[in-house]
């Protein structure tokens, strides 16, 4: 019996982080919009509640563990503290660091941070593939050789 209490709170539980997952993603946007607009002209502001909402995601991942495998929860923390980097990368580049030099370097930093998000992101999907492939080609029994003739 307290069993089959337990599970219905662990059930219940769960429905609440499917139903709080895309709403913060959803909060999130809202966010971006409401700030973009109201505060057209303060971009640290801007970027400090942008960067709050990401450590806070970040936390939230981590404490409730909403993903279905450590391995998505991973990836969801690394786009997010990507996401700050690039952030934090922003505020460097605004007009509240005078120096050019300084500006230019952070730039290339900004496209090299970029490009290994892209390059990290593509690998994975390629390593994906390739593992799906041969399952594919397991289940099909393709690399059964006793099945096919040799003349």
């Amino acid at each position: 019996m307290l069993e089959d209490i337990d599970t219905d709170k662990e059930d219940r539980s769960l429905k609440g982080m499917a139903i709080i997952f895309p709403l913060s993603y959803f909060v999130r946007r809202l966010t971006f919009c409401i700030v973009i607009v109201f505060w057209i002209e303060f971009l640290w502001g801007q970027v400090a509640i942008m960067c709050m909402i990401s450590v806070a995601l970040i936390i939230f991942n981590n404490l409730a563990q909403p993903m279905e495998s450590r391995f998505a929860t991973n990836m969801e923390n690394f786009n997010e503290m990507t996401a700050l980097v690039v952030l934090y990368i922003m505020m460097a580049l605004s007009d509240g660091n005078p120096d050019v030099v300084t500006r230019q370097i952070f730039g290339f930093v900004f496209i090299g941070v970029v490009c290994f998000y892209l390059a990290f992101h593509i690998s994975i999907l390629f390593i994906d593939v390739c593992y799906k492939v041969k399952f594919w080609f397991k289940k099909k029994n393709f690399c059964d050789l006793k099945k096919t003739p040799l003349s």
